[in-house]
């Protein structure tokens, strides 16, 4: 039960944190400019990023 709460908090921060950034940014990686999007939508996808490497790395711990 308490890792549901602090899931629910942390969802209800993570959302307050992506929408209060809604400015443009440039990407560059490795010095090339990639693209220009905003800072919510670059937030989401790292965000997902996260999440789907997290799934991954705790499926490799289990197989262990």
């Amino acid at each position: 039960m308490a890792k549901l709460i602090i899931f629910i908090i942390l969802a209800f921060l993570t959302a307050l944190f992506i929408i209060s950034n809604l400015n443009d940014v440039h990407v560059k990686f490795l010095g090339w400019d990639v693209v220009s999007l905003p800072i919510y939508l670059l937030l989401i996808i790292t965000l997902i990023i996260g999440i789907v490497l997290g799934f991954i790395a705790a499926k490799a711990k289990k197989k262990k």
